[in-house]
């Protein structure tokens, strides 16, 4: 079934890849962002209902966009396989440049006018107290 997808994505599929696209352009270069990017790219296929739902509902895809990838270098920043130890971001690995892409993720969004800065304050606030606790 994804393999048909794949060759003949629904248009909201189609979207959500040109928004991913133009979304790699307004981040400033992140080394971590090829690695984010590819499983986004492989949930858009498994998640494909609920992302044509929410085109269909009215949701930019420029949104959906920015608030995928920050979910993704999120769950990476949570997991703990970036940490030098516990709370400690290693330096030499990808963890900084992820919390980099979570946080210019969460500043387009605030940009875009899809959340506003408390909102953005208390994501950053809750990622690094995640970060704090895992390692």
């Amino acid at each position: 079934m994804i393999l048909l997808t794949k060759l003949f994505p629904p248009k909201e599929l189609k979207m959500a890849f040109k928004a991913l696209d133009e979304v790699e352009e307004c981040l400033d270069y992140n080394p971590a962002y090829s690695s984010v990017m590819q499983y986004v790219k492989k949930n858009v296929y498994v998640c494909k209902n609920e992302i044509v739902q929410l085109f269909n509902e009215g949701e930019s895809p420029e949104k959906w966009a920015y608030t995928a990838i920050a979910n993704m270098s999120g769950d990476f920043l949570e997991s703990g396989k970036f940490h030098l130890y516990r709370g400690v971001l290693n330096p030499i690995g990808q963890g900084i440049e992820l919390l980099k892409l979570f946080d210019g993720c969460v500043d387009k969004l605030v940009e875009i006018g899809s959340i506003n800065c408390r909102e953005a304050k208390e994501q950053k606030n809750g990622m690094r107290n995640c970060i704090k606790d895992n390692g």
